[in-house]
């Protein structure tokens, strides 16, 4: 067989793959739906802009030289917000997208241990969760990658992004009648009757099988590290910020959070995850159980507004919602969110740069560090940005 008629058949197989998975869906029909005019009218939107914003050329050169700085509004740090934590937070999420050599490097490097495998949260070829484990800080972490990036690993990057394109909105099934739930029963049932239109956002929600026979087990063999009840922190950026989300709320519907002393979830450049009724109950469900959700977002960046990109009006995400905003070098409280604005027409950065984890999430959330050590740090390029981005960051004793 030659290298051409092996890449012919693995292509068919991946095709009739998605097909049998997806319910006879055709990836073709799917690849024309985004080349239309709605394709177009979000290419209009996110595209640059028509001011020049010189400040933003200032800041971008800085944040590659590692002299940014950004400032904390009082109100956020009110919430308990940690922008240590937060810098730990994006490093695990970051690191997710690696390949497992590189990943696992860096996941050491942070003074984590693994707890298992890493599994896919979607099904075959989706974004993968991890649990990690810092015995130090009595911590326990569930890591969530975002959508794979496409040119490290074509096929799960291009078949996630189509298990993205048919997942769709359907009412929120709530996990009350199942056997595992524990002491929250009666508040399940309670909010599934008050909140009953809740509708998901498919493609940003895990399996309840993944939950019940990954997680779950995962989570049990963590707790069972510690002499007490252990914190339990998640996170995710991009694809991995609505996972992340719908974690936690499964997390808490579940009982599982029983296992833990508290549950705090990091969510970064993450999509809208559902409708305002399913958006209000894990407002709600959070509020119950003190468990505190901070949802990060960067200024120009448009995937935090999907799929509401259309949107006249502000964008509401749910409490928490912090924005990056660059413009008044200012980390602030953001919601809603405020109508998405597109990069200036004088900076060559796209929509992927604003978006990048490595080159805008983790510089920016260094930046709200007055005494980071930048001595470590080294040049990589990545997502259109050169500079300074590598750093030896730690999460000892942020969590």
């Amino acid at each position: 067989m030659t290298e051409e008629e092996f890449g012919l058949g693995f292509q068919d197989a991946m095709v009739q793959y998605f097909r049998d998975k997806s319910g006879d869906i055709d990836p073709g029909n799917i690849i024309s739906r985004m080349v239309n005019n709605k394709t177009a009218s979000i290419g209009n939107i996110i595209k640059q802009g028509a001011e020049v914003n010189n400040h933003m050329y200032d800041v971008l050169n800085s944040l590659a030289n590692n002299t940014y700085a950004m400032d904390i509004d009082e109100d956020v740090l009110e919430t308990g917000f940690d922008p240590r934590t937060a810098v730990c937070m994006t490093n695990i999420t970051a690191a997710m997208y690696e390949s497992p050599e590189t990943g696992a490097a860096w996941i050491d490097g942070l003074g984590l241990e693994p707890v298992g495998d890493a599994f896919p949260l979607l099904g075959d070829l989706s974004s993968r969760g991890q649990v990690f484990v810092d015995k130090s800080q009595n911590a326990v972490i569930v890591g969530i990658e975002g959508v794979p990036v496409i040119h490290k690993y074509f096929q799960r990057g291009f078949f996630g992004w189509l298990d993205l394109l048919v997942g769709g909105v359907h009412t929120f099934e709530y996990p009350c009648t199942q056997m595992f739930i524990h002491s929250n029963k009666d508040r399940c049932i309670e909010l599934s009757e008050k909140y009953s239109h809740a509708k998901i956002n498919s493609g940003f929600a895990p399996l309840d099988s993944v939950i019940v026979n990954a997680l779950r087990p995962q989570l049990e063999k963590a707790a069972a590290m510690f002499d007490s009840k252990p914190k339990l922190y998640i996170t995710g950026h991009s694809l991995g910020g609505p996972l992340a989300k719908n974690t936690l709320a499964q997390v808490l519907l579940r009982g599982y959070d029983e296992d833990f002393s508290s549950v705090t979830t990091y969510a970064l450049g993450g999509p809208v995850v559902g409708n305002e009724a399913y958006v209000d109950m894990i407002d709600e469900l959070i509020d119950m159980d003190d468990a505190p959700l901070y949802q990060i977002v960067n200024s120009y960046d448009p995937i935090p507004y999907f799929p509401a990109i259309f949107e006249t009006q502000k964008v509401n995400k749910g409490n928490q919602t912090f924005l990056f905003d660059v413009n008044e070098n200012r980390f602030v409280s953001e919601e809603p969110m405020r109508k998405f604005k597109a990069m200036p027409s004088n900076i060559l950065l796209s929509f992927e740069g604003a978006h990048a984890p490595k080159t805008q999430y983790l510089p920016l959330a260094r930046s709200m560090l007055s005494d980071y050590d930048y001595g470590t740090c080294e040049e990589i390029c990545s997502v259109e940005q050169c500079g300074k981005y590598k750093c030896e960051d730690t999460c000892s004793g942020v969590l």
